[in-house]
């Protein structure tokens, strides 16, 4: 005789309790690794998306794990379903990028949230930085439309994906770029993790809200002889 249950929970991202940043209510980007950007714009292509836009590839200077240097990427960047992502394919020097892929291979890297000043950026890394989370990655990447501020947060091994903040401006797509094939709006980010009330802690101890969870559904199995 064998059983099993099957429990299926929805959880939301963190949205913060707290002022610093009122624009944690909105993520502002994504930024997604691949191995072969030429390939993902192909792809895209095929299914009928406007061509992305490639911003080729850029020399970034910053710091990765508290280590100054650089590192080069291809980027290309597209606005999907109301959500911007940019697409990075790391070419030459360490990085979070270059980790993840490494580890993990291709995927989404952060959810990027816009700080309204680099004074507001600045106040939100340090109060991180005072509850024990330390700076992943720091870039200052110079654009055609001016200077652009990243800060990913090392929350990923606990929070389950990188917080990243951002400040300055970033390239925008053309204005007579084609829409999408069918209209379509994003809904939610959705995390795959292990243990909901570990990464809710993780979170709440940050000061976010704990994490609801939205709906259960619970399966079981029929008896069955064997």
């Amino acid at each position: 005789m064998k059983r099993t249950a099957l429990g299926l929970l929805v959880l939301a991202v963190a949205v913060p309790s707290r002022a610093e940043l009122p624009e944690y209510r909105k993520v502002a980007s994504v930024h997604w690794v691949v191995k072969d950007l030429g390939q993902v714009q192909a792809g895209w292509g095929k299914l009928g998306f406007p061509a992305l836009q490639d911003l080729g590839e850029m020399t970034v200077a910053g710091s990765w794990r508290g280590q100054a240097g650089s590192s080069r990427f291809r980027i290309a960047r597209a606005r999907l379903a109301g959500a911007d992502v940019v697409w990075i394919q790391p070419v030459e020097g360490e990085s979070a990028f270059a980790e993840h892929l490494a580890r993990h291979g291709e995927g989404v890297v952060s959810l990027n949230y816009a700080a309204p000043s680099r004074e507001a950026l600045e106040a939100e890394v340090s109060r991180l930085m005072g509850l024990g989370v330390s700076v992943l990655q720091r870039a200052e990447i110079v654009t055609a439309v001016g200077r652009l501020s990243v800060v990913h947060m090392d929350t990923a091994a606990e929070g389950k994906y990188v917080l990243g903040l951002v400040h300055g401006d970033a390239p925008r797509p053309p204005p007579e770029a084609p829409p999408p094939p069918f209209p379509a709006k994003l809904s939610q980010y959705a995390l795959v993790v292990r243990s909901l009330e570990k990464v809710s802690a993780y979170w709440q101890r940050l000061g976010f809200p704990a994490m609801e969870i939205t709906h259960v559904l619970r399966a079981q199995e029929h008896l069955m002889n064997t």
